[in-house]
This record gives C-alpha cells, structure tokens and sequence, in this order.
C-alpha cells in the first residue's frame, strides 16, 4: 500500500498554495516567524496558533499512515514510524519553548514503549509524532535563545505548496529519502535564492552544508600555497603592512626551504626582477624594524632561517648574477669577502639578550646554532658575548632539552670555541641521568661525543654512557657519525676496546661512502687505540686513499702517515704506497720547530747539570724531539710537554701524545721521558730544585750523595 498523499491532509485553500483568510502560501505557514517571539504579543496573534495547531494535527495523521506503511515495508511492527527528515522547530512561543525544555529534562513525561525488536535511532528517532505535541522535542533540546540560521525550504514535484524542509545531514539524505521528496536540490550557492523561497531555522551549531566565511589567511596558511621564491615575496610584499612577527618568520622559513630544497636550482628571478628586489629590501627593513615586537619563538625561528640561507650563500659562491636570488640575498646579509654583515647580526643579538629568559630550551639551541653556523661570536660592550648569556639560561633550563637541543647545543659551543665549563657539565650529566638513551639516534650521539672531544672537556661518565649506547645502536650510524665517534673517544685518550673492536664491520662496509677527511680520520683513530683491523684497513681501503690523494689537506697527510707506521712498523701489514707513502710523509715534515718558554729553561737547566742537550732533534720516523742527551751511553729523549699536551687542565696527555710516546720507542729504540708543565712549575725559581728534579729523571748521581 502506497504511503498517503501529503496534499491529501490540506484544506483545499492550502492545497493549491493559496490562503484567502491570510492572503499567505502554504509554505510560509510551515515556516515560523524570523522575529523573535519572546518580545511579541501572543494575544493578538492566538488565531495563528490555532491554524499552526490545526495544521500540526493533520500532520500527525499523515506522519502516523507513513510510519505504518515504512513499518511494514521493512519488517517492524505497526508502531514503528518512518525517520522524520528535517528535524526542527514548528513553534516560536516562548510556552512551547518551555514545555519543550521541560519535557526534555523530564524523562517520565516521554512515551517511551520500546521493545527489543524495535530499532533505536537515538537523537534521529525519537518518535517525537507518537507524542502530544506540547511534549516533542524538535531541536534536541536546545535553549531558547539559540541563534537559528534561515535555511531555504526545497520544493518537490514542481508544486510550491508541496514545500518540504531540505534534509538536515547525511542520514537524512540517505535513509528513506526517495519516496519522501526524491526532487529535492541543493541549492548552488549560499546567498543564490529566488526572492519568493521560504526558509527554515536551524541553530547555527548545526550548520553542515555551508562553509563558513572566507578569513584573512593566518601565519599557518598565507605562504602553504606558493611554490617559489618571487611568490613569496610577491604575497609578503603586499602583506606587509599587517606582516606579523609570526608571519615574517614563516616568511624567511619559506625562503630557506625554496633555497635549499629541489626548487633551489630555480633561483633565477623573472624579467622583473628588480622591482622584485625592492620588494624583499622592504621586507628585510620590516623585520629589522619590527624585532623588537618579535616574541622569543619567532625571533630564533628568524635567526635560524637568516643563519641557514648565509650558508647557503657560501656553498653557492656568494653574488653570481644580477638577476639571481643569491646575488639580491648575498647584498642583503653578505659580505665581499662571504663573511656575514656583523652589524646585521649583531642586532639580532642585542634583540635576543633583551629577551633570553622567555627563550625555551628549543629556542635557546637553535640560536646558539644558528650563530655557530656563521661562526660568529656576538660579544657586547660589557665584555659578556652572547653565548655566555645563552649559556647560563640554558644551565638553568637543561632539564627541557631533548636529545636535538643537547646535540646542538654542545656542536656550536664547540664550533666557536666556547669552553663554557657550567654548560658542558650540566649537559653531560643530563645525557647520563637518562636511562637507556633511546631518544638519541647515532647523529646526537656522535654530535655529542665530536663536541666534548673539540672543546677538550673529560666526563668520563658520559663517556662511558655514550660507548654502551653506540655499541647497541652501531648497525645504525652512517659514515660521518661512526668516524666523529671513533675519533672523539681516540682524540680525548679514552681507548675503549670494545667500543672500537665492535665498529670494525660497521666500518668497513662504509668505506665507499667516506669522504677524504673520514678516511684519515678513521685510520688516525684506530691508530691512536691500537687495535688491529684487518677487516677494515685492506687493500680496498688502501686503493681509496690513493684514489682520493689530491684532495687531502696536510693534516690528512700527517695523519695517515702516523697510520701507515702502525701498519707497517707496527703491526707489520701491508700499508701506503710508495709514492703515496712519500706525499705523506713531507707532510709530516712540514711543520715549523716552535719553542716555548719552558722547553728554553729546560734546555738551560740540563746544560748547567753537565749534559749536552741538543734542541729539535728530527727522528728517522720523522717525529722530532724537543731535547736529546746522552746518559751513560745511551741516547734519551726529553719530551718538555706544556699544557697544550693535555686534555684540558687536567693531566691526562692527547692523542697525539700517547701516540708519539708509543711510536717513537718502537721505530726510533730511543727512549722518552717527559717534564709535564705541572712538576716544573711548583718548583718555582729555584734553580737547585729544577737540577735536582732533571738528576732525578735521569737517573743521575746527586752531587752531595
């Protein structure tokens, strides 16, 4: 049986879309008023409520036929009703309003006879028509002074008194929609309505199939859609009179990551390049002006873009062309000589003193890199730089660091040749309060350990952390990572080995990917340890060092000729060629004989105990000593060694020491003694104690014995 005619229900005035006592379309009975009802007179409007309530009643019998028929079409029983298609408000009178809301809290005054075959559409089927009309609860509930939206009335059938209200969401529009007004459209725009279409109320919460209003582009999205750098500049340029701080970090972010991504061999700006240039002078002018309005985040973000895009510059070879980015950014931040414009950055640091105690631990590393970068070193008129100020906020905050901001931190102290000793630290007990270091991956790790080793800082705890990290993780390093490791531990004399034995394969199989300096490094390192391996130094490594020759630097050279004594006066394998070996070995030559202060009253001092020291000795293996004498007919070196032969301030003698001290013996048979710097300063001016100290070392007879 076919569901009832809608129109069947109409009185016939209503039904032809005409009503003589109101002069009013059947349609706009359907729709309530846009006025606010509360602020009306229901007394002279009670012949409206009575035709609206005469209406309702002939919707309720429509709408119960409907729920018998869609009940049997679909197995239910009778009482089940089909799902109402518009949810909304028939009434603006504040009575109905109240008795809605009421009838909402109370859940006694609903009808609710639902058995378990019935199904439970919760806020969709509410059966709202099996209820008085003063009890239903179109709406979900809402309050009275909901903001309604006025939503277009769709037509069906070509009939404008056959009005029905648009389908309210996608339920709505799938679930029984065909039989129920199957000539529904939507409408093509928001505000594109015929001047006679009818709406409805909606509380604009449930807006659902209009977008919302254009807005102005915020910092997340005015540069997402641009693809290139004179777009950027383009969009900022005619941004920039409401050009924020946020905006102009994201700006010089934007330009960084064209510059240095696969966009970056496109620089070259169009046929109007210059007034493009103008343009990015006035955004450059604008951010210097404004840095003082800039907050702590956006102020490091724009240093670090500035930062990166000088090193950019470099690796480009600074002003190429006129009509080229480079050239425009290059005038901006650069130069003649490819050094950064220090009053620029300069600036930026004086704006970022001001303000280093809002800076957090990510913003605190990454100005400190982005300053290590250009390696420059911002000192102000007081005496104190700005990374002693960066490095007493970030003392303070090294808790907040995470593995990135310590690795960071720690490379551009290093980098700049900043021996903070608070810092350095604090930041290493911080890596060993960690507990299994699963949040440093390789590159922190070695980043870390290059840092420590460069600054000449000894932690042996951290040290020792590091090793048993990179010993679990070492299948994960790349090229550069494992050589910075291997020789930061060999650089600072911390011979580990485990640690060097368990990176030989690892090693070896990135031979091919070491560049010259990873090459020397790696052999000086295993060098310096002494640990043999013949897995990673054969004849593939030695065919890449020879591959490789032109483009080492000298102390390349001098370090894989200390390797090449290890190999072959050493641990007797194979080691350089011949010409190779000779390149190698001038360069361990090069080196001009400088001597200190103390090594001269060394010298002094041995002549006046009888000895005839000679100064400067060059050895066979090529190592020269700073004095050797005779004793009892034996030849013996005297190593003067100053502080520069020490990790730090403490006692414990570099690499190159350690290695001059163990090869020397074995190449040469000469044996070594050393004055370390310590010793001889306690003993003042006294030149007594100073002969009978060299007696002493020497094994000499004491004149008053």
């Amino acid at each position: 049986m076919s569901a009832p005619s809608y129109s069947q229900y109409m009185r016939p005035q209503d039904r032809d879309g005409n009503n003589h006592a109101s002069g009013r379309g059947r349609s706009q009975h359907l729709a309530p008023s846009r006025g606010s009802s509360r602020e009306r007179s229901y007394d002279s409007m009670s012949h409206r409520r009575d035709n609206r309530n005469m209406r309702g009643e002939r919707r309720d019998q429509y709408h119960r036929s409907r729920s018998s028929d869609y009940a049997h079409s679909r197995g239910h029983r009778s009482r089940s009703f089909a799902p109402h298609p518009f949810p909304c408000n028939y009434s603006s009178s504040s009575n109905y309003s109240s008795q809605r809301n009421s009838s909402y809290h109370d859940n006694s005054s609903r009808k609710r006879s639902r058995s378990p075959s019935r199904p439970n559409h919760h806020n969709l089927q509410n059966n709202e028509y099996d209820r008085p009309r003063s009890q239903r609860n179109f709406g979900d509930g809402r309050p009275k002074d909901t903001r309604y939206e006025r939503r277009p009335l769709a037509p069906t059938n070509g009939n404008r008194a056959e009005m029905h209200r648009a389908p309210a969401n996608e339920f709505h529009r799938n679930m029984n929609t065909e039989n129920y007004h199957s000539h529904y459209y939507p409408p093509q725009s928001r505000y594109d309505h015929s001047k006679n279409t009818s709406y409805e109320r909606r509380p604009l919460a449930s807006r659902q199939d209009f977008s919302s209003k254009p807005t102005q582009r915020n910092s997340t999205h005015l540069f997402n859609s641009t693809h290139t750098i004179h777009e950027l500049i383009q969009i900022a340029c005619s941004n920039l009179a409401t050009l924020k701080p946020s905006l102009t970090a994201a700006f010089w972010n934007k330009v960084l990551k064209q510059m240095s991504g696969r966009n970056a061999s496109n620089s070259r700006l169009p046929n109007h390049h210059d007034e493009l240039g103008d343009h990015l002078n006035q955004i450059f002018e604008h951010t210097q002006n404004k840095l003082r309005s800039f907050s702590a985040k956006d102020l490091s973000q724009t240093i670090y873009s500035l930062a990166k895009i000088v090193d950019v510059l470099r690796k480009h070879g600074g002003r190429r062309r006129g009509d080229d980015i480079i050239d425009v950014l290059s005038r901006l931040l650069l130069n003649h000589d490819k050094k950064p414009k220090r009053s620029l950055f300069l600036s930026f640091a004086i704006a970022s003193r001001d303000k280093l105690d809002h800076f957090d631990a990510r913003c605190l590393s990454n100005i400190a890199y982005a300053y290590a970068l250009i390696k420059y070193v911002p000192e102000f008129d007081y005496g104190c730089g700005l990374f002693d100020h960066i490095a007493t906020q970030a003392a303070l905050r090294c808790a907040e660091f995470n593995a990135q901001g310590i690795s960071n931190m720690m490379w551009a102290y290093a980098t700049v040749g900043k021996q903070h000793a608070l810092l350095f630290e604090v930041m290493g007990d911080q890596v060993v309060a960690r507990e299994h270091l699963g949040e440093f991956i390789p590159q922190h790790l070695s980043n870390i350990m290059w840092a420590y080793a460069t600054a000449q800082v000894p932690h042996p705890k951290l040290f020792k952390k590091v090793a048993d990290a990179a010993i679990r993780s070492k299948g994960e390093f790349d090229s550069q990572a494992v050589v910075n490791l291997l020789w930061a531990y060999a650089t600072m004399g911390i011979i580990d080995k485990q640690l060097f034995v368990s990176f030989v394969p690892t090693a070896g199989k990135l031979i091919d990917s070491y560049n010259n300096q990873e090459l020397a490094n790696m052999a000086w390192a295993y060098a310096v340890a002494n640990v043999d391996a013949l897995t990673l130094f054969n004849h593939h490594f030695i065919n890449k060092c020879v591959e490789k020759g032109s483009g080492f630097e000298i102390e390349h050279y001098r370090q894989l000729y200390q390797w090449h004594l290890w190999q072959t006066k050493q641990k007797s394998n194979p080691g350089l060629p011949i010409d190779f070996q000779e390149r190698c070995h001038e360069a361990f030559l090069f080196r001009v004989p400088r001597v200190s202060k103390l090594q001269e009253d060394v010298v002094a001092q041995l002549s006046s105990i009888g000895l005839e020291p000679k100064e400067e000795v060059l050895l066979d293996s090529g190592y020269r000593i700073d004095a050797l004498v005779e004793v009892s007919g034996k030849t013996i070196g005297i190593e003067v060694d100053g502080q520069h032969h020490f990790i730090g301030k403490g006692k414990s003698p570099l690499a190159k020491t350690i290695l001059k001290r163990r090869q020397v013996p074995l190449i040469d048979g000469i044996k070594l003694l050393s004055v370390p710097y310590w010793n001889w300063d306690k003993l003042g001016k006294d030149q007594a104690k100073k002969q009978e100290y060299l007696r002493h070392l020497l094994g000499l007879k004491i004149d008053n014995e």
